[in-house]
């Protein structure tokens, strides 16, 4: 810590300098003495308290914070990631990637989020907010920024959308209008209450016939880039165990049957229209991803 007097072309000035608890040394420079003394004495203050940022760290931009959220975080599965990209690419990046984290303020966000307002829907502009509030905090977590600006933002009112439920009839319309092959997936989904993805995901060793009962453990989900990928479920409460009639036990025989499976082809896919057999993805691919420009 020290102060030091410079002439220069503007007169003298007063370089602060001050080595942060990193071991990196700041200076900052200041028309008095008296106003350098202050900033070096709120420095040290600030080291005491735990509450220190470096001044540097906010000139970082908000694409590159970005960027470095998305790689922080190992477990984050791979649609959560594609889906965070996507909306920092389309909508966040291009209003205010290039901006440092330190300039950005609150009615800042909240303009964006109006606009937002005005091009989509309430839902989604909630989920794209939620990324960017989660940049910011990622930002405020790793003592960059002394606060997030995504604070008390005034977001558009969610309503719920009305969904068609199909009767019993539609659905053996929809089955039978199937190829029979893909038939079965319209039953396992609406008898086993499955999602789509849990039942695209199911193996041969998923089922068993003479227990009659189906177990979830993977998903075919998309990841970066559009791809598909066989994921674990969002969370452990969706891995489970399900007990199936005997009649979608006898349907599900007759589908492995029909496709020439058996009980030793256990990691192959049930359904045949998810995956190339050949293909073999990770439960959880990794890899750091990069915003474009």
């Amino acid at each position: 810590m020290s102060i030091k007097q410079h002439q220069t072309r503007k007169g003298i000035v007063y370089e602060a300098r001050f080595r942060g608890p990193d071991g990196r040394e700041v200076s900052r420079r200041f028309r008095t003495k008296k106003e350098a003394t202050a900033w070096e004495a709120t420095q040290v203050a600030a080291v005491a308290r735990g509450t220190y940022l470096d001044p540097a760290a906010a000139n970082r931009t908000l694409k590159t914070v970005a960027d470095e959220w998305l790689a922080s975080n190992p477990a984050k599965r791979a649609t959560s990631i594609s889906r965070d990209v996507s909306v920092l690419r389309k909508h966040i990046v291009p209003a205010m990637g290039h901006r440092r984290i330190g300039s950005i303020t609150k009615p800042e966000v909240q303009k964006l989020v109006n606009e937002w307002t005005t091009q989509m829907q309430p839902r989604t502009v909630v989920r794209t907010y939620g990324t960017l509030r989660a940049v910011f905090n990622y930002a405020a977590a790793s003592d960059w920024i002394g606060r997030s600006p995504c604070r008390d933002i005034n977001l558009p009112k969610r309503t719920n959308t009305k969904r068609h439920v199909p009767t019993p009839g539609e659905l053996v319309t929809l089955a039978n209008a199937m190829r029979s092959d893909y038939a079965p997936m319209v039953w396992v989904g609406v008898v086993a209450g499955l999602r789509w993805g849990e039942v695209a995901g199911l193996r041969v060793r998923h089922v068993d016939v003479l227990r009659r009962t189906i177990n979830v453990e993977e998903q075919v989900a998309r990841g970066v880039g559009g791809a598909t990928v066989i994921a674990a479920p969002k969370s452990d409460a969706g891995s489970r165990t399900l007990t199936i009639p005997a009649q979608l036990a006898d349907l599900l025989s007759a589908h492995m049957a029909s496709r020439g499976l058996t009980g030793a082809d256990g990691d192959a896919l049930l359904f045949s229209c998810t995956l190339e057999p050949r293909q073999s993805l990770p439960l959880n691919p990794r890899k750091k991803v990069v915003i474009g420009k």
